[in-house]
């Protein structure tokens, strides 16, 4: 299959060069650069959006945590599909254009799953905060 190209500007190119793909020159050119598309992870995000990440960060840590140093503290299931929530909801709180009603119910699950354990009540509080100071952006 032949190589893909993007089009020529409009009017056509005179004595112009194009280059496409990954151009090293030089002595001791090392092209093994990497191009990502997509989400950034090291982009700066608002700060509405920085804290509600922090917060759902910061409660994973919590909650491994936790399941590291009193195992029956949490029952294995209900622990694992808490995880499962946070890490989708740190997914989409970090993209470029966080979907509220998918955050709303991340929220809720994780509110719902792991609200009633007294360790991790300052967390869940943390990330509920974090989320209704992320309101107003969404």
């Amino acid at each position: 299959m032949p190589t893909q190209h993007p089009p020529l500007p409009p009017g056509g190119v005179s004595n112009s060069n194009f280059n496409y793909g990954v151009q090293a020159h030089g002595h001791n050119v090392n092209a093994s650069q990497t191009n990502t598309y997509g989400h950034q992870p090291n982009q700066e995000l608002p700060p509405a959006q920085a804290a509600l990440t922090e917060a759902i960060e910061a409660l994973r840590t919590e909650l491994a945590s936790l399941r590291g140093q009193c195992p029956h503290a949490i029952p294995a299931g209900e622990a694992e599909y808490a995880d499962t929530v946070l890490a989708e909801l740190e997914a989409d709180a970090t993209a470029p254009q966080p979907r509220p009603h998918a955050l709303r119910r991340g929220i809720d699950a994780a509110t719902s799953a792991l609200g009633s354990i007294g360790q991790l009540a300052a967390g869940v509080a943390a990330l509920r905060t974090a989320y209704e100071g992320f309101l107003p952006l969404s």
